[in-house]
């Protein structure tokens, strides 16, 4: 969820279009948006407040290796909006559509970068403007904590829980219901990168594997609801030139998962051309996703 990343946070966001399972993961099938965090900022407090009541506070400051941020927002619960439905236009209010979020960051840089992140939020569940629902709610909350550490030799690990309750009591149509569902997944990813070179093209080419495993329990799914997934990568960026700078970088990966006894391959293969400020870029691959 990016509305969960305060934009007080974000010092550049970069976008990869197309499918990128082949380097950035199996999730990744669509494009991937990399958003790099500041590293150190003086402490600040910002407020700010919009239309119908909705209002937000954060906090946050850095000292040395440490960043902390927390922040707190509230949204509309009541609001008008335009009805399309109706010939010659028409109003109506929307109901039960707000709701309070709080969330809080800390990062320890070093040899060994560490990150905690954890979110509650209360929401209004407010249904279709046809069929809506007053008093549906949803309470969900999240812990993530990671590791990773850069480099020739690089690894990572991470842990992440959640839980998520919806309830109605009187819902328009069918019976009340109160559902819960939580869970809790990790993942650990190692590699080696190291210099290389091959008929005159020079650069870098590296190995890498993960694994992630996630389980499931509660009302929303079968009981013992579990997801495994390995996969192994091996890529290269090579280049050659002065002025005129050529790029390739091929990758391929080999990914398994819960259910796919046959491992899967995809690859892509990346060209760049540059001079000055001109560049062009070409690419051309595949994607597998779980």
């Amino acid at each position: 969820d990016l509305g969960r990343i305060s934009s007080h946070e974000v010092s550049r966001v970069t976008l990869l279009p197309g499918a990128q399972t082949v380097r950035a993961g199996s999730r990744a099938v669509a494009g991937v948006i990399v958003v790099d965090t500041r590293r150190a900022f003086r402490p600040e407090v910002s407020a700010w407040m919009a239309d119908h009541g909705a209002r937000g506070l954060r906090a946050g400051a850095s000292a040395g290796p440490l960043g902390i941020t927390a922040s707190r927002e509230q949204y509309a619960d009541h609001f008008p909006y335009t009805v399309p439905e109706v010939r010659g236009g028409g109003a109506g209010v929307r109901l039960n559509a707000g709701g309070e979020l709080s969330t809080a960051t800390a990062r320890l840089d070093g040899p060994v970068e560490l990150s905690v992140r954890g979110s509650e939020s209360d929401r209004g569940l407010p249904g279709t403007t046809t069929n809506p629902t007053p008093r549906a709610a949803a309470h969900d909350r999240t812990l993530f904590a990671g590791a990773r550490m850069a480099g020739p030799v690089s690894w990572s690990g991470s842990l992440q829980w959640l839980e998520t309750r919806a309830a109605d009591p009187a819902p328009p149509t069918g019976p009340a219901y109160d559902s819960y569902t939580h869970g809790v997944g990790g993942t650990l990813a190692a590699g080696h990168r190291a210099g290389t070179g091959v008929w005159g093209w020079v650069g870098e080419a590296g190995v890498s594997g993960e694994v992630r495993g996630d389980r499931f329990a509660g009302d929303g799914v079968r009981p013992g609801s579990s997801f495994t997934h390995g996969a192994f990568l091996a890529n290269a960026v090579l280049h050659r030139g002065t002025g005129t700078i050529w790029t390739i970088a091929p990758a391929a990966r080999l990914d398994v998962w819960t259910g796919q006894t046959t491992p899967k391959f995809s690859f892509r293969l990346d060209a760049g051309w540059q001079r000055g400020r001109t560049g062009i870029t070409a690419a051309i691959g595949s994607a597998v996703t779980p």
